[in-house]
């Protein structure tokens, strides 16, 4: 398989910048996000472990639905998810590596 051209995510950058910015300590991070993977495989949205992705798939989820999973699995207050959320998106978008549309 050719990686040359796939949009690769460094989770450990990610998790440090969101970290860095909003002053929140590197685990509660990494749990929120953690969850927020868990979220997506349980509403059967393809990851990199499954074959059937699509370049350049549309991808709806609900927001408050996430913030809402994320809170009852962690505990993690609703704010502080969505927070969290709302940084990694700008993460992504900073370098280029999701689409956003609302």
């Amino acid at each position: 398989m050719d990686y040359n051209n796939e949009l690769v995510i460094d989770m450990e950058d990610l998790i440090q910048y969101i970290s860095k910015q909003l002053g929140v300590v590197y685990s509660i991070v990494n749990e929120v996000l953690d969850n927020e993977l868990n979220f997506l495989e349980e509403k059967g949205i393809p990851s990199e472990e499954r074959p059937e992705i699509k370049e350049h798939m549309t991808i709806f989820v609900d927001e408050h639905e996430l913030i809402l999973y994320i809170n009852r699995n962690t505990g993690i207050s609703q704010e502080l998810v969505g927070r969290i959320l709302l940084e990694e998106e700008v993460y992504l978008n900073k370098y280029d590596l999701i689409d956003y549309c609302e």
